[in-house]
Formats: structure tokens, C-alpha cells, sequence
């Protein structure tokens, strides 16, 4: 992309649009399909194929700017899509140029927000009651929540944090989302416990060990979307905390299990939503429907909730039920691709973990 220079005349407002360009610039093209994605599915009203069509990080980022979603005084959109896609270098650098309207950045060692908990959690209640009896009444170590993507892992650990809060004031619940790095995730921990700043040049792995082992406050971190960060290191970190962290509880989420055993872990599989919750879940979201045709598109998208709410927004943006039904039914895959390309990728993501010999397993059932 060609450079821009700032003129030093230009106005506040060109100003931070070259501020802008400057961050678009930084955006990956999979941070970009994330956040089209999160812009999807919030009630804005924004035009799906025009998102659909965004190809640039900075025809996404003046997508936003030309509809006054973001602007000099209010950046707040921009830093929450920033940090729900993991860029919180990105995030820090929008927040410490000081725009009007921009929330100040957190200190070191006080707590955070949790993030908003969804207006379409349905048919998880059971399982974020069963977590929280695992971690609270039966004192486990840790809970490992797996599934494959789409099932609601994500907005499983947010509900079962929120409900904590709710439950238990003294308790301390730390959330981190997806990062790529163990380092990352110990950073992290470390900003939510201690006022000192921590620099990278630290062995924060070890840091975090050591202010963890002496924590006198029941604390439960919950790590979502691990399976990036898994390996050797991870396990051995995780492993360390249930043996040596006492007043620390683990909640994670993830593709994949962990590499070892532990009588201190229990596991929660995510199953898809029956026809039913299925059909309640197109319902909340308001789509123009029979119930014959949720059901039927319920049963069709195999009862897995991200499927089923890319579905309400196809059907929203004037997707007609019929057509979706038959596209289901008889070229789902080319569906996805085309129409809930967020979806296609994170499949693809997952099934790349797979060996070859269990891919060709895999073709040959579904043939």
C-alpha cells in the first residue's frame, strides 16, 4: 500500500484519519475477517454485503469511520473490536494517543470488565451450572470446556464468569482472551494482580508462578480459545498451577484436550443444541420465519449455534427461508464459503489439526 505523510496543516479530523490508516495498516487479514465477523452480529444495522464485500483492513476501518461508528471522540467501538480479536498492542497504541472520548487505559493490578455476555446464550444453562458446581462446590482445580468451533465455548466461559461475579463479591475472576503465546497469557495475569509494570524482557512464565503459588484471594482464571497455545509449555504451566497454586482455579476453552491426567480435572463437551433450542435461537434473533422453516433450518445446521446465527443473519438481510433451506440442504459447503466465510475458515483451521490418514477417514464417511 502506498505511504501517507500527514500534512502538518491538516485539521483534527484528517488528523485521525491518517491515525486511523496508521492502525488499519497493522490489521491481519485474519484479525479483519474476525471483526467483520463480531460487526455481524451485533444489532447496528449494518449492511451485510457491505461488510461481505471489505477485502482491506482500511476499507474496513473507513467503512466504520464513514457510518460515525468510530470518530475523534469516541474510539470505543474500535478498541472493543481491537481486543476481542487479541490486538492489544494495537488496542494500547489507540488508547495512549489520547483521543477525547477514548477510555483511559487500565492500571496495572485493577480489575477489568468482563466481557459483555451475549443476548442469544440459549441451551447452555446446564452446562455453566455444572462448571460452576465443579469449581465452587467441589473445589476442582481445573475445567477444561472442548468442543469443536462454533458450539459456544467462547460464550460458556463468559456466562460462567459473570455468574461467578455475581455469586461469589469476594471472589476474583480474571479473564484473558485468545492469545497466541504463554508468555502473553503470563503478561497478562501478571497486569491483573500486581501494580508493578512488567516488561517483555522478564521471564513472566516464572513471575506469574511465583505471585500465583502466594495468591491469599480465591481467584479463577479462565483462558479462552487455547488451542493455539497448547503444547508442552502450556501443559506444564497448567499442570504446575493445579499442583502448586492453591487458591487458583483454571477454566479453559479449547479445540483439544491437554497433555496430561489430573483427578483435580473435569472435562465439559459442548453437544449441539437440539431442534428445539435451535429453533429459539433463530427465534430471539427475529428472523421472518415459519416455525416449520427454524426447525427445519435448526435440524439443517446440525444444532451448532454459530452456524445457526450466521443463519439469522443471512435471513435478517433479506435472505429468503426457502432458498436458505435448499442451500443447506443441497450445497452447504459453497454456502459457507460465500455466505458465512467465518465459519469456513475457523473449520478449516480445525481440521488442519487432524493427521493426513484421519482427513482421509473423514472423506471417506462423508462420501
Amino acid at each position: 500500500m502506498a505511504d501517507v505523510t500527514p500534512l502538518r496543516t491538516c485539521t483534527k479530523e484528517a488528523k485521525f484519519n491518517y491515525f486511523l490508516v496508521q492502525i488499519a495498516d497493522e490489521i491481519t487479514k485474519d484479525e479483519l475477517l474476525e471483526m467483520r465477523f463480531l460487526c455481524l452480529n451485533l444489532d447496528r444495522n449494518l449492511p451485510r454485503g457491505r461488510l461481505d464485500a471489505i477485502e482491506e483492513p482500511r476499507e474496513f476501518v473507513k467503512f466504520l469511520r464513514r457510518r460515525g461508528i468510530i470518530s475523534p471522540g469516541n474510539v470505543s467501538f474500535l478498541l472493543w473490536l481491537l481486543e476481542r480479536t487479541g490486538n492489544k498492542r494495537l488496542a494500547n497504541m489507540v488508547r495512549e494517543r489520547v483521543i477525547p472520548g477514548s477510555p483511559p487505559s487500565p492500571e496495572p493490578g485493577k480489575p477489568r470488565s468482563l466481557p459483555c455476555l451475549t443476548t442469544n446464550f440459549i441451551g447452555r444453562e446446564t452446562e455453566v451450572e455444572e462448571i460452576i458446581t465443579k469449581l465452587r462446590t467441589d473445589r476442582l482445580r481445573m475445567i477444561i470446556i472442548i468442543s469443536p468451533p462454533g458450539m459456544g465455548k467462547t460464550q460458556v466461559g463468559i456466562s460462567v464468569s459473570h455468574s461467578l461475579k455475581i455469586r461469589e463479591t469476594d471472589l476474583s475472576v480474571i479473564y484473558v482472551e485468545r492469545l497466541d503465546k504463554l508468555t502473553d497469557i503470563c503478561g497478562e495475569i501478571l497486569d491483573r494482580l500486581s501494580n508493578r509494570p512488567w516488561s517483555i524482557s522478564e521471564d513472566l512464565i516464572s513471575q506469574a508462578k511465583r505471585k500465583l503459588s502466594v495468591l491469599q484471594e480465591d481467584t479463577v482464571i479462565v483462558l479462552d480459545n487455547t488451542e493455539d497455545v497448547q503444547g508442552r509449555e502450556f501443559d506444564d504451566f497448567a499442570k504446575w498451577l493445579v499442583q502448586f497454586a492453591p487458591k487458583v482455579q483454571l477454566l479453559i476453552t479449547t479445540h483439544q484436550d491437554v497433555g496430561f491426567i489430573s483427578a483435580d480435572i473435569h472435562k465439559v463437551q459442548l453437544r449441539p443444541l437440539d431442534v428445539n433450542l435451535s429453533a429459539e435461537l433463530l427465534q430471539k434473533l427475529k428472523v421472518d420465519c415459519s416455525e416449520k422453516q427454524v426447525k427445519h433450518l435448526g435440524k439443517l445446521c446440525g444444532g451448532v449455534p454459530l452456524l445457526l446465527i450466521n443463519c439469522g443473519c443471512l435471513l435478517k438481510n433479506g435472505f429468503n427461508p426457502e432458498i436458505l433451506i435448499k442451500e443447506l440442504r443441497d450445497n452447504s459447503i459453497q454456502l459457507l464459503k460465500f455466505n458465512a466465510k467465518e465459519i469456513y475458515d475457523a473449520l478449516g483451521r480445525f481440521v488442519k489439526k487432524f493427521s493426513e490418514d484421519m482427513v482421509g477417514y473423514l472423506v471417506v464417511l462423508s462420501v
